[in-house]
């Protein structure tokens, strides 16, 4: 391959729900372009917040229209008022033209090996009939589901076969001394790779710590928001005597909350209410939340993948109430996390009275894990160094970084999010109250 020949990468994530998906894509396209400066990522999505999203140098988006899931294995548009079908077909045809036109060398799948409902089927068969000249690659994070779950659904919709005879490479974001996600899911050995964690930013530069004096610091963060509220008003009801803020003397904690920005306004409006005579800071999203992380004592939150991620990177400990509902990946990572002291955890229906317990509990006996109980959180170096033997033109038509993550050089730090989220005048690292 040429040097004036960029290597292109079309990335897709199906974004039905959440950040999650979205944000795990970003993080392997930054890692991506920290090693080769010369690749060209396409980025498909359907998040409604992802035109906001910072983007990598020589990065670009092609959104889809959003669908958010209404029920076990049924879709409706978010926004638009037409048939699911309809807006399906768009998605699909949106997705094989942007393959067509951009001929990429590499489609990473994100998580979902046929995409929503199948949606990048004729993409994958497209991509599959040029040979060699397209590799395909899915992308998943430690723990999918119930194994049983998921070997049923796979079964049914023809992805063992798929897996066997379309994809090149499978790549799992996690350690199997944790969760053996080849075995649990019967992945193609001859294929599958299990890379260690996404952990962002731990070569950037050293993480910051918990400030020394004053109350101990408790964020609270529910991901992209849109189904954290009952934890977060139950965090308030739990916290909020601690927080002393009626004059009764200094307070035992400092707590802050980071909503997500893809939670209903009106019951954003409810935590903001319920916060405003205890103290506790309420923020709807902040651009620093891995750093945020880092400089508290103690961090609840859901079990989300990314989420853990962030506190493995700085090795922070986590009270996780993990969701259990549309399906078990929360619980069981979680499990997984608090066999190996990384975490605790508590039913999500815990009451106000236990979190209050389980967080004085967990301050005593400190914030940080030790190195040696922590999972490999090297998944993106690993993930490059496997897509250079992939694809070994890549060395050839770029040249390579350094594999580590280092500090933004000018020219090539992320574009700018915007400083506003959609549907809110309070900006990004502003108190909602």
């Amino acid at each position: 391959m040429g040097r004036n020949r960029a290597f292109r990468i079309l990335m897709y994530s199906h974004d039905t729900y959440g950040l999650g998906h979205l944000t795990r894509t970003l993080r392997i396209a930054r890692a991506v372009r920290r090693r080769w400066e010369h690749v060209s990522i396409l980025i498909l999505s359907g998040s409604p917040i992802a035109p906001y999203m910072p983007l990598p140098e020589n990065t670009d988006l092609v959104k889809l229209p959003s669908v958010v899931k209404a029920g076990q294995d049924w879709y409706k548009p978010r926004d638009l008022r037409v048939t699911f079908r309809r807006i399906k077909k768009i998605r699909r045809e949106l997705i094989r033209s942007a393959a067509e036109c951009f001929r990429p060398d590499v489609f990473m799948v994100d998580n979902v090996p046929l995409g929503m409902k199948a949606e990048i089927l004729p993409t994958l068969r497209h991509l599959h009939a040029r040979g060699q000249r397209t590799r395909i690659v899915l992308n998943l994070r430690d723990i999918l589901d119930d194994p049983q779950v998921i070997r049923d659904a796979w079964a049914r919709d023809g992805v063992p076969e798929l897996l066997e005879t379309v994809y090149d490479r499978v790549f799992v974001l996690g350690d199997p001394r944790f969760f053996d996600a080849r075995e649990a899911y019967g992945l193609p050995r001859d294929k599958a790779r299990q890379l260690g964690y996404a952990c962002p930013g731990l070569d950037r530069h050293p993480s910051p710590e918990p400030p020394v004096g004053g109350p101990p610091r408790v964020l609270v963060t529910a991901g992209g928001g849109g189904d954290g509220a009952e934890l977060l008003l139950r965090a308030i009801e739990g916290l909020g005597p601690l927080t002393h803020t009626n004059g009764r003397g200094a307070p035992d904690l400092r707590v802050e909350i980071v909503t997500g920005p893809l939670m209903d306004p009106r019951l954003r409006t409810r935590i903001v209410d319920r916060s405003i005579p205890t103290g506790i800071e309420v923020f709807e999203f902040v651009p620093d939340l891995p750093d945020r992380m880092a400089r508290s004592h103690l961090v609840v939150t859901m079990g989300g993948y990314n989420t853990c991620c962030e506190l493995l990177s700085h090795a922070r400990r986590g009270l996780i109430l993990p969701r259990v509902a549309p399906r078990v990946e929360q619980f069981l990572r979680a499990e997984a996390f608090e066999s190996h002291d990384l975490s605790r955890t508590l039913p999500l229906e815990a009451g106000p009275n236990r979190i209050r317990a389980a967080v004085l509990e967990m301050l005593d006996s400190g914030p940080a894990i030790h190195d040696g109980e922590l999972p490999r959180r090297d998944g993106l170096v690993n993930l490059t160094e496997e897509l250079a033997h992939l694809c070994p033109e890549l060395e050839g038509c770029s040249r390579p970084n350094p594999l580590g993550d280092p500090a933004p050089s000018p020219g090539t730090a992320d574009r700018p999010a915007i400083s506003f989220w959609p549907g809110t005048r309070a900006p990004l690292s502003r108190p909602l109250q």
